[in-house]
């Protein structure tokens, strides 16, 4: 990345929040594994950043990390309700939480954008509703 320069990432897809791993028991070894929904949901997120950035290689440097996840709305409310949601007047105040959405994120982006999540020193995230459920990413050097 050059000085400044802000790479933008859409992910068209629901957005997926990062669930408490699964552990399973067998004789005295635990093993924590993660669903195959959120395992491949992060592949689509690195496999994304790679094809739009492939010659840049994972930077160094502090990072400022912008997140908007943009939530279907459901089907059962009334027009009204419908209509605050899709001009910003509600939010999604329901779970997932939104550090499990980031959490998604910036693991799927870990070593492929930047070398180590440690490097962001501003994150700012928001959950929103929309007729077009995705994420947009955008992240800019410090």
């Amino acid at each position: 990345m050059a000085s400044n320069q802000v790479i933008k990432l859409v992910i068209n897809q629901v957005p997926q929040p990062q669930p408490r791993p699964r552990v399973t028991v067998r004789g005295k070894y635990a093993h924590a594994y993660e669903s195959k929904k959120i395992r491949t949901y992060k592949k689509l997120v690195a496999h994304k950043y790679r094809l739009e950035y492939a010659q840049k290689l994972p930077t160094e440097k502090p990072l400022s990390v912008d997140v908007r996840f943009y939530r279907p709305i459901q089907k059962s409310i009334s027009k009204i309700e419908r209509h605050r949601r899709l001009t910003g007047q509600s939010w999604p105040t329901v779970k997932p939480d939104v550090d499990n959405y980031v959490k998604a994120i910036l693991d799927a982006l870990n070593g492929v954008a930047f070398k180590d999540d440690s490097q962001i020193v501003v994150l700012y995230a928001r959950k929103i509703y929309s007729d077009n459920p995705r994420t947009e990413i955008e992240i800019t050097e410090m």
